[in-house]
């Protein structure tokens, strides 16, 4: 697997940078046109380490549109965030990742997702339900090169159900090429997210069922024990890998 992306979020300084630990020019821009917009004054508890929360109101990160993070669907991509949702954000429809050809964002509640992605006929979308009150991983895992493909969705490590809400079709999805990608908001600052999010990854393939485990394990370990001491951490942690669990 190859990541093209990784923002932990751990940023904690007096600036507004937002650093892509990859390096391929993807840093990211902090602005908060009602408060301090540096990532000291947006750092918060995370999943490892630190995370950033967004207010619902006017927070956006903006990354640029570097050819590396461009149409990351063609030939099959993979998103990864760890998101908590406080509510479903500005509109009703707060946004995770945004490149205007597709997104991630809240779905009208604070425990519903939606993944929409443009197509040159009618555009794809799909929706599945989160916890919202609690940390998750998301992961999106999608191969744009039919419109007959669906993305497969995993929580916290599992594939999960979703609902195909809007069916692709055309003979292809529309380019992101030289569109922004935007972490917490859309293109016009009017769908900021509400919560916090963490360790946002982009892969330029479809990482396995394994592999994604893998990534949430990683958290995940580290989360509890940082939460819970002792025998309440170890107990946890026994019954979300157990063998016998559905992980």
């Amino acid at each position: 697997m190859s990541k093209i992306a990784h923002w932990k979020l751990n940023d904690n300084l007096a600036t507004d940078v937002v650093i892509d630990e990859i390096g391929n020019t993807n840093f990211g821009i902090l602005s908060d046109a009602g408060g301090t917009a540096t990532t000291a004054a947006h750092s918060v508890d995370g999943v490892i380490d630190r995370a950033l929360s967004f207010d619902g109101v006017d927070d956006i990160i903006a990354c640029g549109s570097d050819s590396s993070i461009d149409n990351i669907w063609d030939g099959g991509g993979t998103a990864v965030v760890w998101m908590k949702a406080d509510s479903d954000g500005e509109g009703n429809l707060g946004r995770i990742l945004d490149k205007s050809r597709w997104k991630l964002q809240m779905n009208n509640a604070d425990t519903s997702v939606l993944f929409f992605c443009e197509w040159a006929g009618d555009d794809g979308q799909w929706s599945f339900t989160v916890n919202g009150s609690v940390f998750e991983m998301i992961t999106v895992t999608y191969d744009s090169d039919s419109a007959a493909n669906d993305p497969i969705i995993y929580v916290n490590g599992e594939s999960i159900a979703i609902s195909e809400d809007s069916t692709p079709t055309g003979a292809n999805r529309i380019s992101d090429a030289i569109r922004e990608l935007f972490i917490g908001n859309n293109i016009s600052a009017s769908a900021t997210f509400d919560g916090k999010l963490d360790n946002i990854i982009l892969f330029d393939s479809i990482l396995s069922a394994s592999q994604i485990r893998s990534l949430y394990r990683d958290g995940a370990v580290p989360f509890f024990r940082s939460r819970y001491s002792g025998n309440s951490a170890f107990r946890l942690l026994r019954r979300r890998f157990s063998p016998n669990s559905s992980f």
